[in-house]
């Protein structure tokens, strides 16, 4: 958006805001427009919410973390990880496994996550991180 019609002197700014009609991962979502003018000049101007508004909301990689005994293993079942990074509100299961950097004690880093499933369609595998501590 832009302010038009300002009047020389006047001090006025412009802050755009919305709401999405959903938090839901999508495309061509509804966004509902809620800007507002600031500034000693604000008072003298109306403003008009813009209609039509689209955008869209990608899904999040995750972020997983746990900890597990030594087997010689380089997997890390999902019962064992911790997702960190969800949204107040979500939740999410895992199942499967991820495969670690190495069966050794220490912290490894998961290498792969093709094997996890995850149940909410908000979150994703690709560019998901995590580490698990074997001990």
């Amino acid at each position: 958006g832009v302010i038009t019609g300002l009047i020389t002197g006047d001090a006025v700014t412009l802050t755009q805001a919305g709401t999405f009609a959903t938090q839901n991962v999508g495309t061509g979502l509804v966004v509902t427009a809620a800007d507002t003018l600031a500034g000693a000049g604000a008072g003298n101007y109306t403003l008009t919410q813009p209609k039509g508004l689209t955008g869209s909301i990608t899904a999040r990689p995750i972020i997983v973390t746990g900890t597990r005994l030594a087997n010689g293993m380089t997997t890390a079942a999902a019962s064992i990880l911790s997702v960190s990074n969800l949204v107040t509100g979500d939740t999410l299961t895992l199942g499967g496994s991820a495969t670690l950097t190495a069966a050794t004690i220490g912290t490894q880093n998961i290498t792969s996550f093709t094997a996890l499933t995850l149940s909410n369609k908000n979150y994703t595998l690709i560019g998901a991180s995590g580490s698990v501590i074997i001990r």
